[in-house]
């Protein structure tokens, strides 16, 4: 029998209601089942290890965060590290250079030293000689002066008297080495006495500077004298002052100063600088300028010292940076130096001649008297 379309559409909706109501059931299953998941994996236990996992990984970034400040500081400290050992390889390295050259100085000394013990040893069989000789010449004298009257005594002493002195000038001007020796003894006799009075000077090599260090004598790119070195440079002069006369034109003789002779040209104060500045000639100049008017001042114990041609003892001049000490850098401050140069006298031919002609007519009187009955 033919179905109508009433209980067509009636079969239709029943169909459809009970897919409706299947699928609820499952989504009802499924929501069951994702709470029963989700209880199972909401256990405490596990909730409280996620949490400790969680503070040990804010532990470990308070650690790094830690870890990276120190190496850091670290880092700045092997940086100033590295900067000072560098600085203390440069330092070594000059220090290195500076014992180089004070072990040629030393050899030199040395080699000065063994030269200066090979003449005292020569000068010593000389005065056996000479005490010798003056054993016969006093024998000869006292047999002359029993023979004259005291007139003639009078002047026989006055004659041997001025044969000495003038023999004594004679041998010296004929003898470069004596005056070098001279020289020698003035400066490190000077050196000596000021080191006693904690003044630090150095003598060159060939024994004709006396250095001083001007780094500490003057303020920084002036002439001004700074109170260290104003102190210094007063107790050099007091010393010069005390020696340098006896090695002066007409020098009054004094136990000081027994035999007074004229055995330099000149001393030169000279100034000199490292390669720092621009204005270096100037600046030494003035330096040594500072340094003379204090020696040949108003007051000063060289003024009106002079030469044996009647000049003026005491010169000047400034080097700038031209004469750089051997051994260390241009721009090295030891090179900022006052050096007090003692030239030499020359001998003269015609005052060597004058002074043998002199000896010559003395003897020939002490002759004349001797041969007298």
């Amino acid at each position: 029998m033919p179905v109508g379309l009433d209980e067509q559409e009636e079969g239709g909706e029943g169909y459809f209601a009970s897919i409706s109501d299947l699928m609820v059931g499952i989504l009802f299953v499924f929501l069951l089942m994702l709470a029963v998941f989700a209880l199972a994996y909401s256990d405490p236990s596990k909730e409280n290890e996620v949490a400790d996992l969680r503070q040990r990984i804010a532990e470990l970034e308070s650690e790094h965060d830690r870890l990276r400040a120190d190496m850091e500081v670290s880092t700045t400290a092997l940086t100033a590290e590295q900067a000072r050992a560098i600085h203390l390889t440069a330092a070594l390295d000059g220090s290195r250079r500076e014992v180089a050259w004070l072990r040629v100085q030393l050899d030199r000394s040395t080699q000065a030293l063994a030269a200066e013990q090979a003449r005292v040893t020569a000068q010593e069989l000389q005065l056996i000689s000479a005490a010798a000789q003056v054993a016969r010449l006093q024998a000869e004298l006292d047999r002359l002066m029993a023979l004259v009257n005291p007139r003639e005594q009078a002047l026989l002493m006055a004659l041997l008297e001025d044969l000495v002195l003038v023999e004594r000038e004679l041998s010296a001007l004929s003898d470069e080495g004596r005056l070098q020796r001279l020289r020698r003894a003035l400066l490190e006799d000077v050196r000596r006495r000021l080191a006693l009075r904690d003044v630090q000077v150095e003598v060159s090599a060939q024994h004709d500077v006396l250095r001083l260090p001007s780094a500490e004598m003057f303020r920084l790119g002036t002439p001004d004298f700074t109170p260290r070195g104003r102190d210094q440079a007063g107790k050099l002069l007091e010393e010069l002052s005390a020696l340098l006369p006896c090695y002066a034109s007409r020098a009054i003789p004094s136990p000081d100063c027994p035999a007074p002779f004229p055995a330099f040209e000149t001393v030169l104060i000279e100034g000199h600088t490292d390669t720092l500045r621009a204005d270096n000639w100037r600046l030494s100049a003035n330096r040594a300028l500072a340094v003379m008017d204090l020696m040949v001042g108003p007051s000063a114990g060289l003024r009106g010292l002079r030469n044996a041609a009647d000049q003026p003892l005491i010169g000047l001049a400034g080097y700038g940076e031209t004469r750089t000490l051997p051994g260390i850098a241009d721009t090295d401050p030891r090179n900022r130096r006052i050096e007090l140069r003692f030239l030499l006298a020359t001998p003269n031919a015609a005052d060597i001649a004058a002074l043998r002609a002199r000896v010559g007519q003395i003897r020939e009187r002490l002759d004349a008297l001797q041969a007298r009955p």
